[in-house]
C-alpha cells in the first residue's frame, strides 16, 4: 500500500512539473482542440448547474476518483456572471487555449466549478485513493478535493 502511495505521488509530482507525454492529437484531426475542449467542458459545466465539470483533452470526464489541481498556480478565479453564457464560455476557451501545454497530458483536465459567486477554471489531475488525494491537496496548499461519484467538495 505504502509502495502504491508513494509510486502514485511520484507520477503526479512527474504529471505537475511537466514530465509526463503529451497525449496530443495530430494537428488537423479534428480532435482534442482547445476549442473543443472548452465547448465540452463549458457544456458539462452549464448542465452541472455550475456544480462542476472536468473534461480531458479528448473530452472524457472521469467516472470515479477525485479530482485534484494538477498545476495550482495556472488556476483562474473571476467573477464572472454565470448566467452570461457567451463570457463564461470565452473565458473557458481562452483559458485552455492558454493552458494546453498542461491540458494536453495524460491524465489531465479542465476542471471549472463555481463557489461564492466566483468561477474557477483549472488543470486538474484524477487520483483513484481519497487519502492520497488529500495529501496531495495538503501538500500543495490546497483547500479541498472534489469526490467524483459523490459529487461532492471534501475539505483538506
Amino acid at each position: 500500500m505504502v509502495e502504491q502511495r508513494d509510486s502514485y505521488l511520484q507520477k503526479f509530482i512527474v504529471l505537475h512539473e511537466g514530465g509526463a507525454g503529451s497525449g496530443r492529437y495530430p494537428a488537423g484531426s479534428g480532435k482534442g482542440d482547445s476549442k473543443s475542449q472548452a465547448r465540452r467542458a463549458f457544456s458539462a459545466f452549464i448542465h452541472s448547474g455550475g456544480n462542476g465539470a472536468s473534461i480531458s483533452y479528448i473530452g472524457a470526464a472521469p467516472t470515479k476518483g477525485f479530482m485534484v489541481s494538477g498545476a495550482k498556480d495556472r488556476e483562474d478565479i473571476s467573477d464572472l456572471d454565470l448566467n452570461n453564457r457567451q463570457a463564461v464560455f470565452d473565458r473557458t476557451k481562452a483559458f485552455a487555449t492558454k493552458n494546453a501545454d498542461v491540458l494536453t497530458r495524460d491524465g489531465m483536465y479542465l476542471g471549472m466549478w463555481a463557489d461564492k459567486g466566483k468561477m474557477y477554471l483549472d488543470c486538474s489531475a484524477n487520483v483513484t485513493s481519497r487519502a492520497d488525494a488529500l495529501e496531495i491537496v495538503r501538500t500543495i496548499g490546497d483547500k479541498a478535493i472534489w469526490d467524483v461519484v459523490n459529487q461532492k467538495a471534501i475539505d483538506a
